[in-house]
């Protein structure tokens, strides 16, 4: 009886301190995260100039490698190659014309986080995009269409404290975005709060 009493009793206490611990870890591990990132647009479509692109972000971290974030990005405005053309919204527009393609995308993503080399850190996102083009052909606004899809990013990061990293690279995807995909390539920084 003595025996049973012990072994519950140290049973207890064993799960009461698995518990408190576990809610320290869970609790010190979350964050609050966002950042400013720019560099360039590349539209997939021989038509296109290359254009700069910013991407504001904030987010959440549930632990230290695993979080959400959502994001704004303006993909650039883009003027038509002068020897392109191009299909807008089933219509086949010449260079002739002064053309220029507005974009920009809102996403949603899961945000994965590990140590890649000393202060390194690799992150990848996967997510969810809606973006929102207009048109204008010669200066007037003659379409405005939205699409939707999935969003890759891989980037490399130098965490320079706790709280702040250096975004040296960032290579992200808008995959099939009105028919073509559109990479950027950014650097920037950001910042993570515990607590």
């Amino acid at each position: 009886m003595i025996l049973a009493t012990a072994i519950r009793t140290t049973l207890k206490f064993g799960l009461m301190v698995s518990i408190l611990c576990l809610s320290n870890f869970a609790m010190a591990q979350q964050s609050i995260t966002g950042g400013l990132q720019g560099g360039f647009s590349d539209i997939r479509d021989a038509a296109f100039d290359d254009d700069i692109a910013v991407q504001v972000y904030v987010g959440y971290g549930v632990t230290d490698w695993l979080g959400f974030e959502i994001a704004y990005t303006d993909l650039g405005s883009y003027d038509l190659d002068p020897e392109g053309v191009i299909s807008f919204q089933d219509s086949a527009v010449s260079a002739g014309s002064d053309i220029q393609l507005d974009m920009e995308a809102i996403h949603v993503a899961a945000v994965l986080r590990g140590e890649f080399y000393g202060p390194l850190i690799a992150e990848a996102k996967v997510g969810y995009y809606q973006a929102d083009f207009s048109a204008d052909f010669d200066n007037v606004e003659v379409a405005n269409s939205d699409d939707s899809g999935m969003t890759y990013q891989v980037s490399l990061l130098l965490q320079v404290s706790r709280f702040f990293d250096v975004r040296l690279i960032s290579w992200q995807v808008y995959n099939n975005l009105q028919s073509t995909d559109i990479y950027t390539y950014n650097v920037g920084a950001g910042f993570r709060i515990h607590f």
